[in-house]
């Protein structure tokens, strides 16, 4: 593995090359067993996060999240084994990261938002890792709004065709109950609005 890490800083490490090194390699980082120094797990986090950073930029979500849900396991194997502290392991966390931006480009948002989370607590002054949170966490609220409107379609729908099979006093019921529906999603919808310009700024 170290021949591996000589090689990948022998070039300027460009998201092209990275992206290049990691196709080339793939067998080797995807298949990686364990660490015997700490050095190694240093050197191969420093190189790993260079690829997988370089294809997120790339919009190669699915290549990222295959692969380290291969090799962050093994990774952490090898922190724990040197007793290596995370919060001070920035390419670890940085590798966390852009696994959260993975997610959540392919809108697995309680994925994403747990993987934010993390690196919030390991860098809590990091203001790009929390708008990466509250990012995640109004999109998934943004998926709601739909359902809650195919609701109010069929309640107002059954309200008014089926005037004639059901009492009065049921009618009022679902009238009423889709009013308050409907009033939420616009209150929600509102919400969320709010919070995506929050973000924004």
């Amino acid at each position: 593995m170290e021949q591996l890490y000589t090689k990948f800083k022998s070039t300027p490490t460009t998201v092209d090359y990275c992206v290049s090194f990691y196709n080339e390699n793939s067998i080797l980082i995807n298949n990686v067993s364990g660490f015997n120094t700490e050095y190694d797990v240093l050197c191969f986090t420093e190189m790993y996060y260079g690829c997988i950073n370089s294809l997120v930029q790339r919009n190669q979500y699915n290549k990222a999240i295959d692969s380290i849900v291969r090799v962050l396991p093994v990774l952490e194997n090898g922190i724990a084994k040197f007793n290596i502290n995370k919060a001070k392991f920035h390419h670890y966390v940085w590798l966390l990261w852009q696994q959260g931006i993975a997610y959540y480009y392919l809108k697995d948002y309680s994925q994403s938002i747990g993987l934010f989370t993390t690196v919030n607590k390991y860098e809590p002054d990091n203001d790009k890792a929390k708008e990466w949170l509250e990012r995640s966490k109004t999109d998934r609220l943004a998926k709601y709004p739909f359902v809650l409107w195919i609701l109010v379609l069929i309640f107002t729908a059954g309200s008014f065709f089926g005037k004639n099979y059901i009492t009065h006093n049921i009618r009022s019921f679902v009238l009423l109950i889709t009013f308050l529906i409907l009033l939420s999603t616009i209150l929600l919808e509102f919400y969320i609005r709010r919070k995506r310009l929050r973000v924004k700024r």
